[in-house]
């Protein structure tokens, strides 16, 4: 399959983290260095761009240099020569902007090898909701008021998790940045009533699972297997080859991870490829007064993990 390029690394979505105030800076090998803040903080990242060859690192320092950055973090691609950030005193760092691994789905083989490749539990939860009769609507480019009634489910299920979601105007931003690449699946019970919903962007030859959520009625249920599973000939049709359904617990972040477990064993379920890219690096190019010399928590409005 063809090297994939991950969502953040597109025009879309610097079109949508604009909103937060980052401006984007393509660099000559087609990866996107975004930069945030005023003249005391100013910080800039990287997150999961093209392999950076030593060519690609002095033209992104000298942007940053250019621009006054004060910090600048990197989370590399699977393929990246570790060494050349070594060798410009990047130093690795825990603190994670989002997951440092991924899980998807390849939707090259037809819809029942795929089926076939899943966990027997996971057919099994599939089969249930069949036979409880659960139906699937995917929603291209929504509208305002599908946005609001995915939102509601979405904030349900933050509250009852006790997560952080950024609000309703970041769900509509990303769908005005991606436009048809966005996608809204909701799966109901028989009677019509909502039992959970996933949010979709379309970038290259992927689709990116970025939010889901589930509603009282859905957790006593298996629908949300169906859900997926339903995403996938409708996705396979639009010419999508993968499916990423983000990351899962990282045995590199065991204390950090640990509250990640409850949706990866239902991930896990899917049977994916899991790729492990690197922990992220920083550096450091003007020392700010009163500033302990420690990376930033966030650098990015991170891609949601749930």
């Amino acid at each position: 399959m063809s090297e994939t390029i991950y969502i953040a690394q597109s025009d879309d979505w610097s079109n949508y983290v604009a909103l937060y105030g980052w401006k984007s800076f393509k660099i000559k090998n087609g990866s996107i260095l975004r930069i945030r803040g005023n003249f005391f903080t100013r910080r800039a990242a990287m997150q999961i761009p093209k392999e950076l060859s030593i060519i690609d690192l002095e033209e992104i320092e000298e942007i940053c240099r250019t621009n006054k950055v004060h910090y600048l973090k990197i989370s590399p691609n699977e393929g990246q020569n570790l060494k050349y950030l070594e060798q410009f005193k990047y130093k690795q760092t825990k603190n994670i902007d989002l997951a440092p691994n991924t899980m998807y789905i390849d939707l090259t083989p037809d819809t029942q090898a795929i089926f076939n490749h899943f966990s027997n539990s996971c057919r099994y939860s599939i089969n249930k909701a069949k036979r409880e009769r659960c139906y699937t609507e995917i929603i291209r480019n929504p509208t305002p008021k599908e946005i609001l009634e995915f939102y509601k489910v979405l904030s349900y299920r933050a509250k009852k998790k006790h997560f952080t979601i950024l609000g309703l105007k970041d769900i509509q931003k990303k769908v005005e940045s991606f436009g048809e690449n966005s996608f809204i699946c909701n799966i109901y019970n028989e009677k019509g009533q909502i039992l959970g919903a996933k949010f979709f962007l379309g970038f290259g030859d992927v689709v990116w699972g970025i939010h889901s959520g589930t509603t009282k009625l859905g957790q006593k249920s298996t629908a949300g297997y169906k859900l997926l599973f339903d995403c996938v000939p409708y996705f396979k049709s639009l010419g999508y080859r993968k499916m990423d359904l983000g990351g899962i617990r990282d045995p590199r972040l065991k204390n950090l991870s640990k509250g990640w477990e409850h949706y990866s064993h239902y991930k896990r379920e899917f049977n994916g490829k899991v790729i492990y890219y690197s922990l992220p690096y920083y550096k450091w190019f003007y020392s700010l007064t009163n500033v302990r010399a420690t990376p930033f928590l966030s650098a990015l409005p991170v891609l949601p993990i749930l």
